[in-house]
């Protein structure tokens, strides 16, 4: 779980890095905080523990992905800037492979829940 999450912390700073960049080129002003759904599930988070939170954050990690790979998928298909299509399609396979992660973990903290 740590080193997924981990993972998780390295690769988004990567790409935020790169997307506050290529905003900043474009002249656009990227939002400074969390959604109010975001700030929602890290509440739910706070206050789970152990195999709950485990088992939690991997079904949000899932989500959350699941999301995001549509969201560059459209993107990196049908924007109309060229440099942010290419980005779209340059982080999309990172994304589908952080979902095939998140749904291993998933699995791996249900099948825990189900041995106790």
């Amino acid at each position: 779980m740590k080193a997924f999450a981990q993972k998780m912390v390295d690769d988004h700073k990567k790409a935020d890095s790169e997307l506050q960049s290529l905003a900043a080129a474009k002249g656009v002003k990227l939002p400074t905080d969390a959604t109010m759904v975001a700030k929602g599930k890290a509440k739910i988070l706070e206050k789970r523990d152990g195999t709950g939170f485990d088992h939690a954050y991997a079904e949000n990690q899932v989500s959350a992905h699941k999301d995001a790979v549509e969201l560059f998928d459209k993107a990196s298909k049908n924007a109309k800037d060229a440099d942010v299509k290419a980005w779209a399609a340059k982080t999309l396979p990172t994304l589908q492979h952080h979902l095939q992660e998140a749904q291993a973990l998933e699995a791996s903290t249900k099948a825990a829940d189900k041995k106790k």
